[in-house]
């Protein structure tokens, strides 16, 4: 596509609707007839024709052969390079293309050329009012409880699990086998191995997390709980079974102390430069946040 051009065109808009607006574009006759010689001249450098030698064609004969060829080339590359500049002119912003229609008979020298282009754009829509209203932003300051609940979730990120042959307790992982019965038969599909378990936090059977407190490694333990409703297999879903487990391992939650060392291990050279770095990080994510929802208000 040509870039647009200064073209001394004369622009009318019909507005078939709030949305659907159609251009007349006229283009002067002297600026019909430059380009009609540009793509003669174009021609010319270019085509060989038995008898003349390269660039020596007369133009006669030229218009003799590609008269055709020439009108709708020229038309195609003056529509191309003016519409995007009448659309600027007349501020207009399609939603989708543009529809030409050439309403030139034809296109000739000593003749003007008009197109025309409708185009579907978005509503104008007017907000009166708006002017008098203020947004009003919310605080971004970051507090001394944010930073010990930030640097608290860091510590517990860092946290390790380390076997124990103490009673399972909040918190420890236990790792086990299972397999669910139901009518003295095993649940199809139910038979599972190494299963994670926190205890305290909830698990895709109900209260099995719950069941596991205060077993010990080496242990099984046998339990009646509900198959989940969701449960791949209809025909158990939901309904209760004994589940029979086998404890391998329990493991304790060792959870890093808030020192200087740990702030080293996280980059920082002493908890107070982390705290620094909790805080400016907390803040940032407060106002961005905070940009983000004055936006969509």
């Amino acid at each position: 596509m040509m870039q647009s051009t200064n073209y001394a065109m004369k622009i009318e808009v019909e507005d078939l609707s709030a949305v659907k607006k159609t251009l007349n574009i006229t283009i002067p006759e002297d600026e019909v007839a430059k380009e009609i010689g540009k793509a003669y001249q174009r021609l010319r450098s270019s085509v060989k024709i038995p008898g003349f030698r390269p660039g020596t064609v007369p133009i006669s004969v030229l218009k003799a052969r590609f008269k055709d060829h020439i009108t709708e080339d020229v038309a195609t590359k003056i529509i191309e390079s003016t519409y995007p500049a009448a659309l600027k002119e007349k501020s207009l912003h399609p939603v989708d293309m543009p529809k030409f229609e050439v309403k030139t008979d034809s296109i000739e020298e000593g003749k003007v050329f008009l197109y025309a282009i409708t185009v579907e754009v978005n509503p104008k829509i007017e907000v009166d009012g708006y002017r008098d209203l203020g947004l009003q932003k919310e605080p971004t300051d970051v507090t001394e409880k944010d930073m010990d609940e930030a640097i608290e979730r860091l510590r517990q990120g860092k946290s390790q699990y380390k076997d124990t042959q103490n009673p399972a307790k909040d918190s420890d992982m236990v790792i086990v086998d299972f397999e669910a019965h139901l009518e003295g038969k095993v649940v199809k599909g139910s038979n599972t191995v190494d299963y994670s378990v926190v205890i305290g936090e909830r698990t895709p059977i109900p209260g099995f997390d719950e069941a596991l407190r205060g077993v010990a490694a080496g242990t099984d333990k046998e339990v009646t709980l509900q198959i989940p409703k969701n449960y791949s297999e209809a025909g158990f879903a939901g309904k209760d079974a004994l589940f029979k487990i086998k404890i391998k391992a329990v493991k304790e939650r060792i959870t890093p102390e808030l020192d200087d060392e740990f702030a080293k291990d996280l980059e920082c050279d002493n908890l107070t430069a982390l705290r620094e770095k909790a805080a400016k990080d907390l803040k940032k994510v407060k106002e961005d946040k905070e940009k983000e929802r004055l936006k969509t208000v």
